[in-house]
């Protein structure tokens, strides 16, 4: 899947421009060569800004809670530990403001140049609002934008370059481009774009599931998390699922509690699949099967939770995020740290073990 998208899309624009060539019935000329090599530039430059990963999320308002709109600050703080990256994202759009120089705008046009390549990086930064492990940068923006401005520069100075040698007849023909070559162009251009988006939508799509499968079924909620408890006389089933946007589900877990089994709890530490893998914090939830426990009290590193429990099948969230260093304490179940402890209606301390059931 990582390279599937940005190749079928790239061989769609790529054969969608030859057949233009095929029905003038003409040979590829310097200009035909040049539109050809800037699509596959911008295949490339697509699938390095967009196709990194295919990792999408449908959690837009968290990916914008993420984002910086402050400029300049964030790079000058980081730019020791991300200088590589910083480089990256300049030298990506290089060859887009050469050949924007090249092909469609007057070389001594920097204002025009500017615009463009800030409506073109804006456009990508804002696509990658779907992908997981990348949000909204205003300093991406600004650092493609001087790209751009660094890629018209070059092309100003290889035209010098020619005219001292007197061969800048060899940019004049490339230049001189028809109207339906340019229509061509804009035409593949936003068949990439468009492209892109549909394909997010497909795999986000084909890896959720709809809110309606949470009817008919009991359900535990807690922000957001969904969980369906069901019994069918064999087995207690629960299941857990992330709340996407657009009224979508993301699987995330499913385990058996058999009924034939002594009392049990078991502890499962859920992170949003969509947050970026440096994320250090979970939320916590206790399920389990109970006969005879009225009251539960969860203790981490001494802040208490105690709620009621119901009689079998029972899934309990703590209430706050938790760090991701008490996960050593939490699944070695260490009283000075951790604790789950139940207790009956009386008050009276009732022993349920901690088994670890498999998940699916």
């Amino acid at each position: 899947m990582k390279y599937i998208i940005p190749i079928i899309l790239g061989l769609l624009v790529i054969l969608k421009y030859v057949r233009y060539i095929q029905k003038k019935k003409r040979k590829l000329n310097l200009n035909d060569i040049t539109i050809l090599a800037f699509l596959v530039y911008l295949i490339i430059f697509i699938k390095i800004t967009l196709f990194q990963d295919t990792e999408f999320t449908l959690n837009l308002t968290d990916t914008l809670k993420q984002a910086n709109f402050i400029p300049v600050v964030y790079t000058l703080n980081t730019i020791q530990d991300n200088l590589i990256s910083i480089l990256k994202t300049i030298i990506i759009t290089i060859p887009f403001g050469f050949l924007l120089f090249l092909l469609f705008i007057d070389q001594k046009n920097y204002s025009k140049l500017i615009k463009i390549g800030f409506m073109i990086s804006f456009i990508v930064e804002l696509l990658q609002l779907f992908k997981i492990n990348h949000y909204l940068n205003i300093d991406d923006i600004l650092l493609n934008t001087l790209g751009f401005i660094i890629g018209g520069s070059i092309y100003c100075l290889m035209f010098k370059v020619l005219v001292l040698s007197k061969k800048q007849q060899i940019l004049e023909k490339i230049r001189n481009m028809n109207l339906n070559s340019m229509r061509i162009f804009y035409h593949s251009t936003a068949t990439l774009i468009i492209g892109y988006i549909v394909s997010i939508l497909v795999v986000l799509h084909l890896g959720t599931l709809p809110l309606s499968t949470l009817e008919g079924k009991t359900t535990v909620a807690f922000d957001p998390y969904q969980l369906t408890v069901e019994e069918d006389g064999l087995a207690i089933t629960i299941s857990g699922y992330y709340k996407a946007n657009f009224s979508r589900l993301k699987p995330l877990f499913l385990c058996k509690l058999s009924l034939n089994q002594e009392p049990m709890y078991d502890i499962y530490t859920l992170n949003e699949p969509y947050s970026p893998q440096d994320r250090k914090d979970f939320s916590l939830l206790i399920v389990g099967w109970n006969e005879n426990a009225a009251v539960m009290t969860i203790n981490i590193n001494n802040n208490q939770y105690t709620t009621d429990i119901p009689k079998g099948a029972f899934a309990i969230p703590f209430p706050e995020v938790i760090d991701h260093e008490f996960l050593p304490y939490i699944y070695a179940n260490d009283d000075s740290k951790f604790s789950v402890t139940f207790y009956d209606e009386f008050n009276n301390k009732v022993t349920i073990p901690f088994i670890r059931s498999p998940l699916k």
